[in-house]
């Protein structure tokens, strides 16, 4: 645990801060690598709160003096709310949760054509072929949700940070139909080179950036040995494919193959790839190769670790960010490099706090699954209830 000063505010939709929470506890938010990050706090649930606890209340997070904003998002669930005559809620407490900005992208769904409303579409599906990944997530996110986006579609003061100079990640080619944005931009940022996405809060607006990952293992490490090491498993697994076999669009023999490989001293392992969507050599290709990347060698690392002071230790946000590869030594001596995937900081209201990281587990599920989940969940919640 270290010292933190945590600042926690109520805002409106347009982030104009409405509330400072006080005497707030059991702070947990958390920032997954292009995904949203959950958050909650419990507080007293005092009149002037529940005043601001409007839909499209947002909640943001502090750390020090700092403008941007650590964690922020729109209120998901204000409750439960609980109160008792004594004990730990006698006056009445309330726990706040909520999701950060990265959501929006998955309150979205791809329009063919993003300049022309639902009921006027014609286009069958969105595509994009050979443009570089970053300008392709710019795009996509400006035309569907952003600044460019019909207005009644625009996530109130949303706009792109600068782009890149050069531009970031390989030419990407894709065809989505009606997806959630957020799953399209995940896949497109895998498939321009590992690219991460974000959308960060600064002042009063929200700023959509792309990054490239970094090779920090050299510089950034993990063990028991230096304490800031928790806990990893390893289980590594050969790969289950080598040869993306791709049949693109059409029937029987008018249907276009590509052949896609990866070296690998396993030897080969074929598999049938379906891109009958694809119509051009790009797609199929880039079809192949995302069949080669979900079917690659893998350590299967997860690791969770943790921020610790000390001289040449790393510091998050300082030394490293979600996506950067750092190495994990293993307690053999083994040096394992993945990215790092997620970062929670918990704080009990007491003035302390503690920083944790999760490497190498896999990304996020689509929205889609997560969708169906959640909902799932709360259906079995409503019978619990009954």
């Amino acid at each position: 645990m270290v010292d933190d000063e945590i600042t926690i505010l109520v805002t409106d939709a347009d982030l104009n801060p409405v509330h400072v929470l006080d005497d707030w506890q059991q702070l947990d938010t958390t920032h997954a690598r292009n995904a949203p990050g959950p958050g909650s706090v419990v507080a007293p649930s005092r009149q002037a709160l529940m005043a601001a606890l409007q839909p499209g209340a947002r909640i943001a997070v502090y750390r020090g003096d700092s403008a941007e904003a650590w964690h922020s998002g729109p209120l998901e669930k204000p409750g439960p709310r609980d109160r008792s005559v004594d004990g730990d809620n006698a006056g009445g407490l309330i726990k706040l949760s909520w999701v950060t900005h990265e959501m929006w992208l998955g309150a979205r769904r791809v329009y063919p054509n993003p300049a022309l409303a639902w009921t006027a579409q014609t286009a069958e599906q969105w595509t994009v072929a050979g443009v570089v990944a970053e300008t392709v997530l710019r795009t996509l996110v400006d035309t569907q949700l952003g600044p460019g986006a019909l207005p009644n579609r625009r996530v109130p003061r949303l706009q792109l940070a600068p782009a890149n100079a050069p531009l970031l990640g390989a030419a990407v080619t894709d065809v989505s139909r009606f997806e959630w944005v957020s799953d399209v931009a995940r896949r497109v940022a895998l498939a321009g080179g590992n690219l991460g996405w974000r959308i960060r809060h600064i002042a009063q607006d929200l700023l959509f950036g792309v990054s490239a990952r970094r090779d920090l293992s050299a510089s950034v490490r993990f063990s028991l040995d230096l304490d800031n090491l928790l806990s990893y498993s390893t289980d590594p697994e050969a790969p289950t494919v080598t040869a993306a076999l791709v049949a693109g669009q059409g029937t029987g023999t008018a249907r276009p193959l590509r052949e896609r490989t990866a070296v690998s001293g396993w030897g080969r392992f074929e598999d049938f790839v379906d891109a009958s969507s694809a119509t051009t050599t790009a797609q199929l290709d880039a079809a192949g190769d995302e069949a080669l990347a979900a079917g690659a060698e893998s350590a299967n690392l997860s690791a969770e670790a943790v921020e610790t002071t000390g001289p040449g230790l790393p510091t998050f946000g300082r030394d490293f960010w979600l996506n950067d590869l750092v190495t994990v030594e293993l307690d053999d001596g083994v040096p394992l490099v993945d990215a790092v995937t997620a970062a929670r900081l918990q704080a009990p209201g007491n003035g302390t706090s503690s920083l944790a990281f999760t490497i190498g587990t896999p990304d996020a599920a689509s929205d889609e699954t997560t969708r169906v989940v959640r909902d799932l969940y709360r259906r079995l919640g409503r019978l619990e209830t009954r």
